[in-house]
């Protein structure tokens, strides 16, 4: 192999390595993301440990799949709740300020959107951007 050739393979590794942290990035940037009162719904960031949840329910953490409901119906995690991001401003009197919410969607851009552009303007302090629901491991169900 010539130099040009090496030079060329460090530059498209370079690359794919760029490409690789960027869409890192991108999919997961928001995860974690928590209101005032919400470091600890941290607890629940694993999956493992969300599943805790899952299994017994807490009154005053709420599972909130911001998707579309043809979306959520299609799978969602069990427990959660479908307050769709183009729907939630208009339905925030099913959700009392007291309460933390994890807000999650497909890849966590949407949950984070709805966090900073409804949430928090509205007076909420508890609540974590769980990101992608796809990020969980354990079944899934299907229905409203």
């Amino acid at each position: 192999m010539n130099t040009l050739e090496k030079i060329d393979r460090k530059r498209n590794y370079k690359a794919l390595a760029l490409v690789i942290m960027l869409s890192a990035f991108v999919m997961g940037c928001n995860e974690g993301y928590i209101g005032p009162d919400g470091a600890p719904l941290l607890y629940y960031l694993p999956p493992e440990n969300l599943l805790e949840i899952v299994e017994e329910p807490d009154p005053n953490i709420r599972l909130i799949d911001v998707r579309p409901a043809f979306s959520f119906e299609q799978f969602h995690i069990p427990t959660a709740e479908n307050y769709p991001s183009a729907e939630i401003a208009d339905r925030l009197d099913e959700l009392p300020e007291d309460q933390c919410y994890i807000v999650m969607c497909e890849t966590g851009p949407r949950a984070q959107a709805v966090i900073e552009n409804v949430l928090e303007p509205n007076g909420y302090r508890c609540f974590m951007n769980y990101g992608a629901s796809i990020r969980w491991p354990y079944g899934f169900v299907t229905g409203p």
